[in-house]
């Protein structure tokens, strides 16, 4: 049996072209270390379902708005 989490956001910008969404598995993790990409969604979604979630302690994610200036700052949540 695998694991899913269900991820949610607000998509408050009106020019991005996609979201990439990330994941840790560290406690207290640093954005720029600790962070690796899971997956990549087009622009106007709000919701991403990781289907394959490792069964282990400590598991954040993030999501960036993507767009042709580069990326925003991260969205971070504890699940």
């Amino acid at each position: 049996m695998t694991l899913d989490a269900i991820l949610g956001w607000n998509d408050e910008s009106a020019t991005e072209s996609q979201f990439r969404i990330y994941r840790s598995q560290e406690s207290n993790p640093s954005w720029e270390a600790d962070f690796s990409q899971l997956d990549t969604v087009s622009a106007d979604t709000e919701s991403y379902t990781d289907t394959d979630v490792p069964k282990v302690e400590n598991l954040t994610y993030a999501v960036v708005a993507v767009n042709l200036a580069g990326q925003s700052d991260p969205t971070i949540s504890d699940t």
